[in-house]
């Protein structure tokens, strides 16, 4: 109650000393403006961080929201870093192949000119089940194809009896098949199974179930899932979630 009381009392203090300052804008010389102006912005810039923080707080979903319904058997259930916090240095512009956006997560293209935006978006609303999403806004795209390459973490352990889903919610401007392909191997040897994933269901999932997998799996294997897009130039495409599972096939 006392630590509320004192807090209130600064913070009048606070509102009447600025009240002050602004009445007294007119006796001050330009020198005195100048030095006042580098104050306020400063002023303003924590100002807006502070409401930028406010309001990812406030805002469903918000961070640190747990991955609901998994699929029967789950023992892993991880959900891409840039879906889940905040990135400190998500944008980029006209990005080239092969450019790291979070741990585990690559963009490839053939494009030698792309026009491609990259950036962090907060999702909002009930209807979302991740905080963040991932936007790819595309104009003139002269290449054959864009994807993303998502590595899948636990790929050490696991074996013949297991399954890995992909869940994802992808929007789209203008439509176009999405398609999910995971792949095993090392060098040149690899092993690869595809799946179309739906466009606009949030709980679109792609399954692969690695009983029917012919690769030998030991530790020195690389599992990815490439996650590729067709007719991306003039469109925009959100990822708005993106799970990865790790579950046990069920006894035949």
């Amino acid at each position: 109650m006392e630590a509320e009381i004192l807090s209130r009392i600064s913070q009048k203090w606070a509102e009447q000393r600025f009240d002050r300052m602004v009445k007294g804008l007119s006796d001050l010389d330009d020198s005195a403006l100048r030095q006042l102006r580098r104050r306020v912005r400063a002023w303003g810039l924590r100002m807006d961080t502070a409401e930028r923080v406010i309001r990812d707080r406030l805002t469903l979903p918000r961070e640190g929201a747990i991955v609901t319904a998994p699929p029967p058997a789950t023992d892993i259930a991880e959900r891409h870093r840039i879906c889940a916090a905040r990135l400190s240095k998500s944008d980029k512009v006209k990005p080239p192949s092969d450019t790291v956006l979070a741990e585990g997560l690559t963009l490839f293209h053939d494009c030698s000119q792309s026009e491609i935006i990259l950036r962090q978006v907060r999702n909002s609303g009930r209807s979302f089940a991740a905080p963040y999403g991932l936007q790819i806004e595309v104009f003139e795209f002269r290449g054959t194809f864009l994807s993303l390459k998502l590595q899948v973490p636990f790929g050490a352990s696991m074996t013949h009896y297991d399954i890995v889903t992909l869940r994802t919610h992808i929007t789209m401007e203008s439509k176009g098949p999405i398609f999910a392909r995971l792949n095993i191997g090392k060098g040149a040897h690899i092993e690869s199974v595809i799946r179309e994933v739906p466009e606009g269901n949030a709980f679109a999932a792609a399954e692969f179930d690695f009983f029917f997998m012919d690769t030998k799996l030991d530790k020195t294997q690389e599992i990815w899932i490439d996650l590729s897009f067709d007719h991306v130039s003039m469109n925009r495409i959100t990822i708005h979630d993106l799970v990865l599972f790790k579950s046990r096939r069920a006894d035949i």
